[in-house]
């Protein structure tokens, strides 16, 4: 009887650590404009993938003024074990771009905390990641909320690097917000990196129509035979 209470336990305790490994996060998106959105974060040990799939819209303000919203589609790839990045993205008028690099993401920890759906978290404060100095429009600093309850290192749009899971996210210089809605843990989930598209540069993803000659971009798609969706 014991020997069976031992391996039920184990069994058992095995099962919640993994389920307690993975998860899917949903964030709630208040983007600029007035525009929301959800976005998802799966995760899976290590590994986790987070979908930023911006669908095209257009809308009229209170004040009579029109938005209209791009097609932005962004399959994001972080593995902290070594900080190797892969990134997808589909833009209104582009073909699937791809790119992949290494960095280790330096942020400055505060002591100020608070509470976002029951978890205690933590502020942390570092430049925006996609614009340069000479972009006319910036996001200034992001501003991250952390959860150590919540031991995955990544977050929404493109934040990582932090021991827990980003639960809000936003901008000293930008409207925009993303604060997470619900976490539900899995069974092991099975991630795997984009791995099709053109190849470009970290900083061309980033902000494709600044940084991509319009030439050579026809040029690699008639090449790779990638159509426009």
């Amino acid at each position: 009887m014991r020997i069976s209470i031992f391996l039920f336990f184990q069994i058992t305790y095995c099962s919640t650590v993994e389920a307690q490994n993975s998860a899917v996060a949903v964030y709630h998106a208040d983007l600029s404009g007035p525009f929301e959105a959800k976005f998802s974060l799966l995760i899976n040990g290590a590994e986790s993938l987070y979908q930023h799939l911006q669908n095209p819209d257009e809308t009229v303000n209170e004040k009579g003024w029109n938005f209209y919203q791009y097609k932005d589609y962004i399959y994001w790839y972080h593995d902290s074990r070594t900080n190797s990045i892969v990134e997808q993205r589909l833009m209104n008028g582009y073909p699937t771009l791809i790119a992949e690099w290494v960095e280790e993401m330096d942020w400055t920890i505060t002591d100020q905390k608070k509470t976002i759906l029951g978890y205690s978290v933590q502020k942390a404060t570092r430049k925006a990641l996609d614009l340069t100095p000479e972009e006319e429009w910036k996001q200034g600093d992001v501003i991250a909320w952390f959860a150590v309850d919540l031991p995955f290192s990544s977050g929404p749009e493109r934040y990582y690097g932090l021991p827990g899971l980003i639960l809000e996210l936003s901008y000293t210089k930008s409207s925009e917000k993303f604060t997470l809605e619900e976490i539900s843990f899995q069974e092991a989930l099975e991630i795997k990196p984009p791995t099709e598209g053109i190849k470009v540069t970290k900083e061309q993803i980033f902000n494709p129509y600044y940084r991509i000659d319009k030439k050579w971009l026809k040029n690699e798609r008639k090449r790779l035979n990638i159509e426009i969706n």
